[in-house]
């Protein structure tokens, strides 16, 4: 069907999504609710489970869809941090401790994101004014979607670059104009998603995780807020198992004419794959203040992670990265006062270097040395007219 104005933004901003649009799930505030489905500039679905408005039930899965065990739900997304350097193979045993339970968390926090908005875009595609969690729809550009009842066990997303994304939702229940709105109130959803290969030409402004069969619960109740993800998904060509929980608490606040949010996540549990045995023990913190445009923000990444790589025990002691930022660059009037990396790395027991902060004229560099040498783990840009 030809798109309307509103469902053209709906089918651009779902291929275009942005990780940042995640930061803000699961806030604590309960925002104003429409009582009737808005026209055209937007789609209200009010997603009830056993009640008036309930979404489609979805079937048993096929058998080709073969159940993933699920961790009990007891987690809370965490605010992602920029996402680290893929280590190169040199880098990888002492690194990827760190780099692969942070990406982890990043595939988990888009996934989620990117399953609720199929729903909204296919209930607004297929125009029964009812929540649709089963069928195709087949972008087909910008202008063009197109919805098919079948398949009636899931949800698929066809995307033009040849690439999809699937998914059984099992449970819904929450409400809101758009899936931002969704889980910035209170909401559970438990949805199984599963994405394919990569193609020959991928779109890069959609950065889809390949490969990846994964059962998330997401959940919300008066701030307090819960995530788990189990299954399978690729990171730099190697398949890792997943199995993370995360707890704690997200505020949010607009009351002053700008936004304001603050959150305490701990992220725990196993990634696993490859040459890694990864056991994460992670918190993050945050805050982050937007006024007439302008956003200041803190981020407080806390790692004592410990794993096996080729038969080395690695771990890290009270691994510590403080950051500040004001309009999505490094604050440089805190640059000296507040930004900080620490926390000494091990292996077999025995201290071999630790993170450190590298500062140059164009990124902040959080570094890790190991045994005299230096491998970056994350990079920060500074606000500067020099040109990469």
């Amino acid at each position: 069907m030809p798109c309307t104005p509103s469902l053209w933004r709906r089918v651009a901003a779902f291929v275009i999504v942005l990780l940042s649009v995640a930061v803000f799930a699961g806030v604590s505030v309960v925002l104003a609710q429409e009582t009737s489905p808005v026209a055209d500039s937007a789609i209200y679905l009010p997603f009830v489970v056993d009640g008036v408005g309930a979404p489609a039930p979805t079937s048993t899965p096929t058998a080709t869809l073969t159940p993933i065990p699920t961790s009990t739900p007891t987690t809370a997304p965490p605010t992602p941090t920029p996402t680290a350097t893929v280590p190169v193979s040199e880098e990888r045993q002492i690194t990827s401790g760190m780099v692969t339970s942070q990406n982890a968390v990043s595939t988990t926090l888009q996934l989620r994101q990117y399953a609720v908005d199929a729903v909204y875009l296919a209930s607004q595609v297929a125009g029964t004014g009812n929540a649709v969690t089963t069928g195709t729809v087949t972008i087909v550009d910008a202008n063009n979607a197109t919805y098919d009842p079948t398949p009636t066990d899931r949800l698929r997303i066809n995307f033009p670059d040849g690439r999809f994304l699937e998914e059984v939702v099992t449970e819904i229940a929450g409400g809101g104009s758009s899936a931002g709105s969704f889980f910035n109130n209170n909401h559970r959803l438990n949805v199984r998603v599963i994405t394919g290969p990569a193609v020959q030409a991928p779109d890069p402004s959609l950065p889809l995780p390949l490969n990846t069969d994964v059962q998330i619960f997401s959940a919300m109740d008066n701030g307090q807020t819960q995530l788990t993800v189990a299954g399978v998904t690729e990171q730099d060509g190697v398949a890792y198992t997943l199995d993370l929980t995360s707890a704690g608490t997200f505020y949010f606040d607009s009351s002053f004419g700008g936004l304001e949010t603050r959150s305490n996540f701990t992220v725990a549990g196993t990634v696993t794959g490859g040459a890694l045995a990864l056991t994460v023990d992670e918190r993050y913190i945050n805050q982050r203040v937007v006024v007439d445009g302008d956003s200041a923000s803190l981020a407080d990444t806390e790692i004592r992670n410990q794993w096996t790589y080729n038969g080395a025990n690695f771990q890290v002691v009270d691994g510590l990265i403080r950051r500040s930022f004001r309009n999505g660059y490094v604050n440089e009037n805190e640059l000296d006062s507040r930004w900080t990396a620490q926390g000494a790395i091990l292996r077999n027991g025995v201290a071999i270097g630790g993170l450190n902060l590298l500062i140059g004229p164009l990124y902040v560099d959080v570094i890790v040395t190991a045994d005299g040498q230096s491998h970056t783990f994350q990079s920060f840009r500074r606000y500067t007219n020099i040109v990469p």
